[in-house]
């Protein structure tokens, strides 16, 4: 009997480092695991491994390989990196464009051969990848493919590159293998920005400050509770020891389009403005970096017939500071917001100026994220944030009292705007978890 309860006890340790593992993959930072061997396929202990990467804070980490030659390096912001290793009497080598995804871990495998040189040294550009802890079905976006996929002003929102992995289709709130579109949770730095009254995407997003964008469509872990769709963890960028910037305008409008045969036109009134900047560096080199970023978007529209043009107005702006306090603890505060307004929301041929409505909208947050690597396989993360929203809808004239008109026959809308509401949905999060990455029965 005390034998099955130590087995039991033994595989009861080993489910739940899993799904502490699991959970974590829910981060913004990702991990890269490795193994060196000899070129007979001898584990090599003693090898000193170092990584490098410019999205990486607090400059070169390194690490000594154990007697099966493994190592890893814990809390990596996503981005490409360079891994080189080093053995007296054996080629140095060294891996390049290692790719390191929110919540993933990279995997490396090392054959190093014997040297008659000190100086050799053996360089791959590109290393094959594949993360041996995914059990999700899912998609990464990174910095390099959103540079290159986003094209013309309406792309640019992390809503539509949702909808670039398999298996979702749909707008803005997309759905997933077949799920309605609340069933949805969306992520950003970590923090649940998932609108608590409609269970759809809560706020926008300056889309040149997206660093990675991860799509889960199945196989992700109860801890995600109501989401039976995909899960969305987006992830800002941090900054560097380099100061860098971009401005980026675009502007279209309906005087762009040439009327054809069955096309006028000058039937219809529309415009969009899209102007956003970002600029990031070292407030300390290593030590404390910043990244911020802004966007003004304008969008006026006339619909057909309609005595009154649609006016949208919004603002979408955040901050981050990462600050790198020791080799391995590590801090990141972020600041974010998207407040909007809208005249003439209801702007249609059936419509009266007198009846226009007007929409405030917007939503603000605030978040920290403490990271510490407590051992060479064991990380703890705490974190907490607010998110503040709002949705108002009322007549545009600010008249609260005259009752408004509907003819039933026409449907024409004449006195005044037949609503108004004010809503506030605020959410506040706390959460801590400690992931201990065991290599047992496989990596976990």
């Amino acid at each position: 009997m005390g034998g099955d309860f130590l087995q039991r006890a033994a595989q009861g340790l080993l489910v739940a480092l899993t799904v502490a593992a699991a959970a974590h993959a829910q981060s913004t930072t990702g991990r890269i695991l490795g193994t060196i061997t000899d070129d007979s396929g001898r584990a090599l202990a003693g090898v000193t491994v170092r990584v490098i990467s410019p999205a990486m804070i607090g400059g070169e980490l390194s690490a000594t390989t154990g007697d099966g030659g493994g190592f890893q390096f814990l809390g990596l912001f996503p981005g490409n990196y360079t891994l080189t290793s080093e053995l007296a009497g054996f080629v140095s080598q060294e891996r390049q464009e290692i790719g390191v995804a929110p919540g993933g871990a990279a995997s490396v495998l090392v054959t190093m051969a014997r040297s008659t040189f000190a100086s050799e040294i053996e360089v791959v550009a590109e290393t094959p990848m594949v993360d041996p802890t995914q059990v999700t079905t899912e998609q990464i976006f990174d910095l390099q493919y959103l540079q290159g996929s986003a094209i013309g002003s309406f792309n640019r929102a992390y809503q539509a590159i949702l909808r670039q992995a398999p298996g979702v289709v749909g707008g803005d709130n997309p759905n997933v293998f077949g799920s309605t579109l609340s069933d949805n949770a969306i992520f950003i730095d970590g923090q649940d920005t998932t609108d608590p009254v409609t269970a759809t995407w809560g706020t926008l997003f300056n889309f040149d400050s997206i660093a990675a964008v991860e799509v889960q469509t199945s196989g992700f872990e109860a801890e995600h509770g109501r989401a039976i769709g995909g899960i969305v963890n987006l992830v800002t960028r941090s900054g560097g020891n380099r100061f860098s910037g971009s401005l980026d305008l675009r502007y279209r409008a309906q005087a762009f389009q040439e009327s054809g045969e069955h096309y006028d036109s000058s039937e219809l009134d529309s415009s969009r403005r899209d102007l956003s900047a970002t600029f990031g560096g070292p407030l300390a080199r290593d030590r404390l970096w910043f990244f911020a970023a802004w966007e003004e978007v304008s969008l006026r529209a006339t619909p057909s017939g309609s005595p009154t043009t649609l006016d949208y107005q919004g603002t979408n702006f955040n901050l981050k500071l990462s600050w790198q306090a020791s080799p391995g603890w590590r801090a990141v505060a972020r600041i974010a917001g998207s407040p909007a307004e809208t005249a003439n929301d209801n702007a249609s041929r059936f419509v009266m100026p007198e009846a226009g409505s007007a929409v405030r909208q917007g939503t603000d947050l605030y978040s920290l994220e403490v990271d510490g690597v407590l051992a060479d396989a064991l990380l703890w993360s705490l974190n907490a944030g607010a998110s503040r929203s709002k949705l108002d809808q009322y007549p545009l004239s600010g008249d609260l009292a005259t009752p408004s008109h509907l003819n039933v026959s026409s449907g024409l809308l004449t006195a005044n705007f037949d609503s108004q509401q004010y809503s506030r949905r605020n959410r506040r999060e706390l959460a801590s978890d400690l992931s201990w990455f065991v290599d047992a029965a496989g990596a976990h």
